[in-house]
């Protein structure tokens, strides 16, 4: 989902749209940058929490955050340790 639009300097992509969108479907959209959104100390490894539901809505969210890396490259270490656990993930994950 990029935005293509043209101006006199040339011509712009952007996946402004398509990050909004995955933060509202998240219910991230009003939320605060953090520069480490994740605590250093958790432990995503321990079997410890709930295992999700729906485990094909976790893998659908990474993927479409490891779509996000090609342009937004600050999230790529995040993503992939989130994709790590796209087949059993947890709550703390």
């Amino acid at each position: 989902m990029i935005e293509i639009s043209h101006s006199r300097h040339g011509v712009v992509f952007s996946q402004q749209k398509y990050a909004l969108n995955l933060l509202q479907e998240t219910g991230l959209l009003g939320c605060k940058l953090l520069h480490t959104p994740m605590g250093s100390d958790v432990n995503l490894w321990d079997e410890i929490g709930l295992l999700f539901e729906d485990v094909s809505q976790y893998m659908r969210l990474v993927d479409k955050f490891i779509y996000l890396i090609v342009i937004i490259s600050d999230i790529a270490y995040i993503v992939g340790l989130k994709s790590q656990f796209m087949h059993k993930p947890r709550e703390i994950h």
